[in-house]
């Protein structure tokens, strides 16, 4: 941040980068982590913003141009230059306009992913997954961290803390906590867990066992969410694409109350995304009410679980 500050000119330019580093990023940021700690994929996004910003304060002076002087005609002959990170620099351009550094009107499109593009990304996720409920050529690990992504939406970031105290038994059936309410593994992803659990050791010259699912070379720490991120590139997951994929599918099928519980998501999120996949509610309600008490309800994804 100081760099990049110091690269810009004394005056607004540095005032604006700063005011938008730390009152809009860092502040969203210190927001959603809640004294939770830092993912990979986090840093990496505010340093993108950091990027996309700094370039296109340094475009306006090599134009001959302040931030306060900046024109619309400006923004989209920057924006049509095809630079780096493009939807991270309009993001900066809408709160300067909010914050009065630049003009009132100036106009620069948010970019939103609002779902899957078409049939093809799902498809590519089954696909995905089946490759790894079925290839026993992979290792264990990559292929449960991998399932957790493209059928539980979860992230690199959480995937690497989990401990052998997430994942209990009852009676033949293999229970994975993510949120308030356990998620029955379906077959084979309920063996490949069970096996990741017996097999957990810690990745030292000791191999001393570990209560991480996914222990990391240094003894009693878990893998490093990079390396985790860079396992599972190499067997190639997505992890963004195929866990924004999983929850478009999955709030599709159930209430947000209920997509937070099971998936450890934060409710607001949860209802972003049921927003989002058109999810229906009522449709929901109805069928639960007409189910039996004592059934077993089997849903999109893999999630099984007792009916409500």
């Amino acid at each position: 941040m100081d760099e990049a500050a110091s690269g810009q000119q004394p005056g607004e330019h540095q005032r604006a980068l700063r005011g938008f580093v730390d009152w809009h990023l860092m502040r969203r940021l210190r927001g959603r982590l809640k004294d939770k700690p830092t993912s990979t994929q986090q840093i990496q996004n505010v340093r993108a913003h950091l990027v996309a910003t700094s370039a296109f304060l340094h475009w306006l002076q090599e134009q001959g141009t302040s931030l306060s002087g900046c024109t619309q005609g400006k923004v989209e002959s920057y924006l049509n230059s095809e630079p780096q990170y493009p939807v991270r620099c309009t993001a900066f351009i809408r709160w300067a306009v909010r914050q009065r550094y630049a003009p009132a009107g100036i106009k620069a499109p948010a970019t939103r992913w609002s779902g899957p593009a078409g049939p093809h990304d799902q498809d590519t996720r089954w696909a995905a997954a089946r490759r790894l409920l079925h290839d026993n050529s992979l290792p264990t690990a990559e292929r449960v961290a991998g399932l957790l992504v493209l059928l539980y939406a979860q992230t690199a970031s959480r995937i690497h803390r989990l401990t052998t105290d997430h994942v209990t038994k009852d009676g033949d059936h293999v229970l994975l906590s993510l949120g308030d309410r356990p998620i029955r593994l379906t077959a084979p992803l309920d063996v490949l867990m069970s096996d990741l659990v017996a097999a957990r050791t810690s990745h030292t010259v000791l191999r001393h066992e570990s209560e991480w699912l996914f222990p990391g070379r240094k003894a009693g720490h878990p893998i490093h969410e990079s390396q985790m991120l860079r396992r599972l590139r190499a067997i190639g997951v997505n992890t963004r694409q195929g866990r924004n994929t999983a929850l478009f599918a999955l709030a599709q099928q159930l209430p947000a109350g209920q997509l937070a519980k099971m998936l450890g998501v934060h409710i607001s999120v949860a209802v972003a995304w049921q927003r989002a996949s058109g999810g229906d509610w009522m449709a929901y309600a109805a069928a639960v009410a007409a189910r039996s008490a004592t059934c077993t309800r089997p849903s999109s994804g893999g999630v099984d679980g007792p009916c409500p």
